[in-house]
């Protein structure tokens, strides 16, 4: 029997092949300005967490204490090197937003893209030392040339010539 890995992977490849196909529509509309909108008795609240992109965000649903976190933080890792990828710097101001609503008790569940079950509420802070590390200098020059630090079992990949 093969792991399920293997399996992932293959859902994943396709996945992501009907993303980048997906055309892209014209009567989109932007998000409120207010942060908030409602889907009819239950209300979510945009919050901003740059870093994988300059326009990421999470969406809170205060009701059930759960923070969808789309790529910001997923249970495959993070991916930070690229083009469009905010500094490393950003991405920990990010996860302080993240951990700010998990010390409060705003949040007990977290939710990250490309899969349909939970990240470990400890992700967030383990990610955020991982980057300070990044940041810090403080990983093997192996993880620096690589551009990939392993958090966890999870990947958080960076480009080494973009550390800021």
């Amino acid at each position: 029997m093969k792991d399920s890995g293997f399996l992932v992977n293959i859902i994943m490849k396709y996945q992501n092949k009907a993303i980048e196909e997906m055309p892209i529509k014209e009567d989109w509309k932007p998000l409120p300005e207010d942060g908030k909108f409602d889907l009819g008795g239950r209300t979510l609240e945009v919050v901003e967490t740059p870093g994988h992109t300059p326009g990421s965000i999470c969406l809170l649903d205060s009701w059930t204490k759960s923070l969808f976190t789309g790529d910001s933080l997923t249970n495959s890792g993070v991916l930070l090197q690229l083009k469009e990828s905010q500094p490393i710097s950003t991405y920990i101001e990010s996860l302080g937003k993240m951990q700010e609503l998990i010390d409060k008790g705003a949040v007990s569940s977290l939710y990250g893209g490309h899969a349909a079950y939970s990240v470990d509420l400890k992700v967030v802070s383990d990610f955020r030392k991982g980057c300070e590390d990044i940041l810090n200098d403080s990983i093997s020059s192996e993880g620096k040339e690589k551009g990939v630090l392993e958090v966890d079992g999870l990947p958080i990949k960076f480009d080494p010539d973009r550390i800021g």
